[in-house]
């Protein structure tokens, strides 16, 4: 609180941040907490301009992390699923904010569990991952990717277009339906995509608000468990769209779990290791070479092949939607 007896009336930050009801909602909430640590601070958001688009199956936010070396902007908020592993020179994660739950969870059309969907119910999933971990679970279901925001998904839903819709708790929970979720589906079935749920703040390196500001909101734990995550992702050669990992911090041990999934759901490698979270990246990388030993690699590529027309077809259900 010292610090903020000492902000002056004039300072101020700008973050920068996508544009989806999602991360604008979050915004939110940091403004709120930035304003309380520092209640002379005067933070505006800016959304940046475009919004995300799909490219190759996968998200592509409307995010662009350059807008920080113009110098007009203090700092991008943005989900740690969409800051590269490896970012540009001059450019840091700041600050990870205490992690969102990050598992997924279903609302369904007439409040059923997971496994209790007829078969050949219709049921849409929103990243990659999550349809290949469905179709490893439930390949009796009609699964479908969805490209629309999330209202549109939960709705659909609730008008009965579809069984049932799979998406990440935290993304639900921001948007106001966290009384929909009918069921949190479990991470030994459904691992999260590499930073689910959690959030960071990316600045230059010669930033003045990484120290003065930022570092009030950095969680250790969750900068742990998000740098062991990422350290995993950065050994396993692009296999982002198949890769799931959760790590998790109790006192100051740190346990990674990972898995990778063929596209065909029919296969899948899954390991884990512990260490201490200090040593965060090390036990991302360590964990990494045991995928690998374990077939993670081979998987991918038998996966890809065997997974093409099922990517297609699921892809094509979506059409006109």
């Amino acid at each position: 609180m010292n610090q903020s007896r000492e902000a002056k009336a004039s300072d101020g930050l700008i973050l920068v941040c996508e544009p989806s009801p999602l991360v604008l909602a979050l915004a939110r909430t940091i403004t709120e907490q930035l304003e309380m640590l520092y209640p002379r601070l005067a933070v505006e958001v800016r959304p940046a301009r475009g919004g995300s688009s799909r490219k190759g199956g996968k998200r592509v936010p409307g995010c662009p992390f350059h807008v920080l070396k113009a110098g007009s902007v203090d700092a991008v908020l943005a989900a740690v699923e969409d800051v590269p592993v490896c970012l540009a020179p001059g450019l840091e994660v700041a600050a990870v904010c205490e992690r969102l739950a990050p598992y997924q969870a279903l609302v369904s059309h007439r409040g059923s569990l997971l496994d209790d969907i007829p078969a050949r119910g219709r049921v849409g999933v929103v990243d990659e991952l999550c349809r290949f971990q469905l179709l490893n679970h439930r390949p009796d279901l009609n699964i479908t990717m969805l490209h629309e925001t999330l209202d549109a998904s939960v709705k659909r839903v609730r008008a009965g277009r579809l069984d049932g819709l799979i998406a990440p708790v935290a993304y639900l929970e921001l948007q106001g339906w966290q009384n929909a979720v009918n069921e949190v589906l479990d991470s030994a079935r459904f691992l999260p995509p590499v930073g689910r749920g959690a959030f960071a703040l990316v600045c230059t390196t010669e930033s003045k608000a990484r120290e003065k500001w930022l570092a009030g909101l950095d969680d250790p734990s969750t900068h742990s468990a998000v740098d062991a995550e990422r350290a995993l992702l950065g050994e396993m050669n692009g296999l982002d769209g198949l890769l799931g990992a959760l790590a998790e911090v109790s006192g100051r041990v740190l346990n990674l779990e990972a898995g990778v999934w063929s596209s065909d759901g029919k296969e899948v490698v899954r390991d884990s290791l512990g260490g201490d979270m200090d040593s965060a990246t090390n036990v991302g990388k360590d964990l990494a070479e045991k995928l690998r030993e374990d077939g993670a690699g081979s998987l991918f590529r038998r996966g890809r092949k065997s997974g093409r027309s099922v990517q297609e077809s699921s892809s094509s259900s979506t059409t006109g939607e």
